[in-house]
């Protein structure tokens, strides 16, 4: 059977029924979205009460608090067309389990740790958790753990792939881990050494550039001997070799 309600965070914030998504204009408020998106986010989709007022009114007294969640909860039943999010009789605030969450299903197919279910995870990682909303401090950690639960994934496909041959898929899963991570040495070495090997020598030579000015603009030190060589061997035209799904060769 098909979830009653559909909840979308990675890359974009949507919330879809079983008669279609929900427009973007019936959010009008913002707390009803925060407090959806707060129980998504959080392991067993459920927190106290407390943790909730915490979380989003963390200035407010806690009567003041209490009222914003009431109001909170009823538009966010309004939008919804349902309960889907109640208060129990402990003061635990939980979002039903039917409802299907983007960012769960991915954590999920993480954790399995094989092949198909990293190519799962990373089709349903369509960027950061909630851009939208880049100043929210409760949504920082989370955003953090699921950034670097893609990183980790897109990285180990990208290097079964380099090591199957497959350039077609290890390059653009190298693109997106380098420009999420720019300052980690690894999909830059394996993206320069693929793009070279493919007879893309400018472009190698250029993803070089793209990290040095990132390792700058971070103020750390530039580029690793690594891949300095490696860039020396780009410019000669001379000892590069197929990656391996080990440690990456030397470059020379």
């Amino acid at each position: 059977m098909a979830a009653s309600l559909s909840v979308f965070l990675l890359g974009r914030f949507e919330v879809a029924r079983d008669d279609g998504i929900i427009p973007a204009a019936s959010w009008r408020r913002r707390r009803p979205a925060d407090l959806l998106k707060l129980l998504a986010v959080t392991p067993g989709r459920s927190l106290s009460r407390a943790a909730v007022l915490d979380a989003l009114w963390p200035t407010k007294d806690p009567a003041s608090g209490a009222n914003n969640l009431h109001r909170a909860l009823y538009d966010l039943r309004q939008v919804l067309g349902g309960r889907f999010v109640d208060v129990d009789r402990r003061g635990v605030v939980r979002l039903r389990p039917d409802a299907w969450i983007d960012a769960e299903t991915f954590e999920r197919a993480v954790s399995l740790g094989d092949a198909p279910a990293r190519r799962e995870a990373l089709a349903l990682y369509r960027g950061d958790l909630s851009p939208e909303d880049e100043a929210s401090p409760w949504l920082l950690p989370h955003r953090r753990r699921l950034r670097a639960r893609f990183l980790d994934a897109a990285l180990a496909t990208a290097r079964d792939a380099a090591a199957a041959g497959d350039d077609a898929a290890a390059i653009p899963l190298l693109r997106r881990v380098a420009a999420l991570d720019p300052h980690s040495e690894e999909p830059h070495l394996l993206l320069v050494r693929l793009l070279a090997q493919g007879g893309r020598r400018g472009e190698a030579l250029r993803e070089y550039d793209l990290c040095v000015e990132a390792r700058r603009r971070a103020g750390l030190p530039p580029a690793p001997p690594e891949l300095v060589a490696l860039r020396d061997a780009v410019l000669a035209g001379t000892g590069l070799r197929r990656a391996s799904p080990g440690p990456l060769d030397d470059a020379h």
